[in-house]
């Protein structure tokens, strides 16, 4: 479910037909019973593509609704600040698995403070 960047897919989907179909207009192939769909895509991801992805949450509108999916000022603000906070925590030493508990508060100010406080856990 969380595939790391650079991660090929590839769909193939082999199906067949009742009489001879051409796919592909005669070339290459001839006509045929059976044939194939292939898609391949890779995840490529960053910080800077995963807050276009946020604005673009914030801005288009979703479904007959037409409210955009992140429409709150204030969520919208805060999960900018936690990609920043993660693109800086990235860039940094601090960001280090090695300093893992301070990457967490950077990242989670709120479960750091709720579990500080006997809150989460």
């Amino acid at each position: 479910m969380y595939e790391t960047p650079d991660t090929t897919f590839t769909l193939t989907i082999l199906y067949g037909t009742p009489g001879l179909y051409d796919d592909d207009d005669g070339d290459p192939n001839p006509p045929a019973w059976g044939h194939v769909e292939q898609w391949i895509w890779s995840v490529n991801a960053d910080f800077e593509s995963l807050a276009d992805l946020l604005d673009l949450f914030h801005e288009l509108p979703f479904g007959q609704d037409e409210v955009p999916l992140v429409s709150d000022e204030e969520l919208y603000d805060v999960l900018q600040a936690k990609i920043e906070a993660a693109r800086d925590a990235y860039e940094t030493e601090e960001g280090m698995m090695t300093h893992r508990p301070k990457r967490l508060a950077a990242l989670r100010p709120d479960l750091a403070n709720a579990r500080r406080f006997g809150g989460a856990r």
